[in-house]
């Protein structure tokens, strides 16, 4: 709409977007006119209202500019725009706009340029759709997990699945982007950077129809890469070791391993920054595993290690495969009497040492094992805490810390409970969250709370303080 030799123009990225999406609207203002002209910037100023009417006949009128700081005021900046030059503004309207529920509106922006003048804009229809999660990978941007995980979910949209990243380590889980898109049974695994080496590359990949495909969401450090299959030869049924494995670089795309297991074979698959992949290594294992997990090392280099269910017993062992090096043969580091629940390996802050820790069920009761991975040719010895939780509980996730103790996430009596290292009776527990949690993680900082990262099947994606 041209007002007062103004053209001025809204416009949302889509019309249809996720819960916790970053709802892109971008403003362009245009100066037709043949002299400069000071206009009010729609962000460091309180002249841009954004008015959002939901179907119920509800309404929020927002002002972003008066959306301050406590203790501050709202600005008034009024940048020049000469004859003939547009000025574009890119916000997300997520920020300041409650969309926390599914539904449809429509959004009209009102923007007061001038004393006595005022554009007012089309409706713009707007959806929230219904969460439609079919896939979640939560991973740090390092190894050692000092850091706010980043969560990545695929939201089904028809025959699609979009990729949504959410990144910037906030206490609340909102603006995510879509970093790709692939077809909606894509269930992608993230990559972890060597501990004490935080970055913000991220390399994603998944099997899908018998493929590896892979894709890299630079956030604005590298070029991205489009999702690509991996051109390998002979793979049937595999499956794809969480996470993948990054080496820091600083000035172009990591070098990333995939650990890739195909029955009783582990393939090591490296993707290499201009996007390319190779295949270094294959590693014959003992039978096929259970359960697998990767992690950085420092003085090992890159780790898969992996549980073998034996009759009543788990046998847990590991490659190790120095970075620019072949990887060792198979070693086996513990067994323990048991049923095979769940578990996790990681490193320690500083990378030294590599933690692992499975949950086993021992008759009605389970036992929980933590221990230090072993110098090669040696033997782990484990730590075991027993656990009662009662007939029915079942293991959502495990997860260790930063010292190697193990913190679980369990249903029981139909709600989601939080069992934290050293007790054997859970501390925090949800019955809503038992029926509509549909995936589940933690994160576990040194020196702050654990927080449940969750995708809720009516409220999407979320990180809650389990005080």
């Amino acid at each position: 709409m041209t007002t007062d030799g103004l053209d001025i123009e809204a416009r949302l990225a889509r019309t249809r977007f996720a819960l916790k999406e970053r709802v892109g609207l971008k403003i362009t203002i245009a100066n037709r006119g043949g002299g400069m002209v000071h206009v009010p910037h729609p962000i460091r100023s309180t002249a841009l209202h954004l008015v959002l009417r939901a179907s119920d006949g509800s309404e929020q009128v927002v002002t972003p500019g008066a959306v301050v700081p406590p203790g501050t005021s709202p600005q008034r900046v009024n940048p020049g725009l000469p004859p003939g030059r547009s000025w574009v503004e890119d916000m997300d309207a997520s920020k300041y706009l409650q969309l926390d529920r599914p539904g449809s509106y429509e959004l009209t922006l009102e923007y007061e340029w001038g004393e006595d003048r005022r554009w007012k804009s089309e409706p713009l229809p707007l959806v929230i759709a219904p969460p439609a999660g079919t896939a979640w990978a939560v991973a740090p941007a390092e190894a050692a997990r000092l850091e706010r995980p980043r969560v990545l979910w695929v939201e089904r949209e028809g025959e699609q699945g979009r990729f949504l990243l959410w990144s910037n380590g906030e206490s609340e889980v909102r603006g995510a982007v879509q970093v790709a898109q692939a077809g909606h049974e894509a269930t992608p695994t993230l990559s972890v950077t060597e501990p004490r080496k935080s970055w913000t590359e991220t390399w994603a990949a998944w099997v899908e129809a018998g493929a590896l495909y892979r894709t890299y969401f630079g956030q604005g450090l590298f070029p991205d890469l489009a999702p690509e299959r991996v051109p390998l030869e002979g793979l049937h049924s595999a499956r794809v070791v969480e996470p993948l494995l990054a080496e820091f670089s600083a000035n172009a795309r990591p070098r990333c391993t995939v650990g890739l297991l195909e029955a009783k074979v582990l393939h090591l698959i490296e993707l290499l920054p201009d996007g390319s992949a190779k295949a270094r290594a294959k590693v014959a294992l003992p039978a096929a595993p259970d359960a697998a997990w990767a992690t950085h090392q420092v003085k090992h280099g890159r780790v898969f290690t992996f549980a073998l269910q034996r009759g009543e017993t788990i046998a847990f062992g590991a490659v190790r495969a120095p970075y620019g090096g072949a990887p060792g043969g198979p070693e086996q580091w513990l067994e323990v009497a048991g049923k095979l629940l769940g578990g996790d390996v990681r490193p320690s802050a500083d990378g030294e040492q590599a933690f692992a820790g499975v949950v086993a069920a021992r008759q009605q009761a389970w036992a929980r094992l933590t221990f230090r991975a072993p110098e090669p040719g040696k033997q782990a010895e484990a730590s075991l805490a027993a656990l009662d939780l009662g007939a029915g509980a079942q293991l959502r996730r495990a997860r260790l810390d930063a010292q190697g103790q193990m913190h679980l996430l369990v249903v029981q009596a139909g709600a989601l409970q939080y069992v934290p290292p050293g007790s054997s009776a859970p501390t925090w527990s949800d019955a809503r969250l038992g029926k509509h949690a549909r995936f589940v993680d933690l994160a576990l900082r040194p020196g702050a709370a654990p927080e449940l990262v969750v995708y809720d099947d009516e409220r999407g994606p979320a990180l809650v303080p389990l005080h």
